[in-house]
């Protein structure tokens, strides 16, 4: 049994763990300590149920984190602007193109619509919603646009080009 040791205690960690595979937000975090589905003991036999919904498990995720705000129900509360940030992929920009509708959705299930905007020297594709009192951002980095000169360039090349496959200018 593959188990992760630490000072006082031993743990047994999730499959997806063992095998340094990503399971879920919860799980990933704590690198199986806090699974919710360890590893079978030897003698149980496989189940065949199917794998949980990325999105339906960090929800729960979500969930729980909101259980655990609401657990300071009387508590004083100075002022504090809660914000989600939901950073989808690698902080590169190669691979956007697959990103990029992952961020799309996000942002239509939450009602907002994505830009492109510059972050310092950097481009992301970015929604910003705001739920309730709760500021969610969901992004990702993708490659700086070509400037408008580029483009007017290109496109007045592209003109010549073509004046003159059909016999130059008269």
């Amino acid at each position: 049994m593959h188990t992760d040791r630490t000072d006082t205690t031993e743990r047994q960690m999730c499959a997806a763990a063992q095998a340094d595979v990503y399971c879920s937000p919860r799980c990933f975090g704590s690198r199986g300590r806090d699974c919710e589905n360890p590893l079978p003991t030897p003698a149980a036999e496989p189940q065949s149920t199917p794998e949980p919904d990325y999105w339906q498990a960090l929800a729960a995720d979500l969930r729980a984190a909101a259980d655990r705000i609401g657990s300071l129900t009387g508590t004083p509360a100075p002022d504090i602007y809660p914000t989600l940030s939901v950073h989808v992929g690698p902080f590169v920009e190669r691979g956007s193109g697959e990103r990029r509708p992952v961020v799309e959705a996000i942002a239509a299930a939450l009602g907002g619509t994505p830009v492109d905007v510059s972050v310092s020297s950097l481009w992301e594709c970015r929604a910003d919603v705001t739920v309730g009192a709760l500021g969610v951002t969901a992004w990702t980095r993708i490659p700086a646009p070509e400037a408008p000169e580029t483009v007017a360039l290109r496109a007045e090349v592209a003109a010549l080009r073509a004046q003159l496959a059909e016999g130059g200018a008269r």
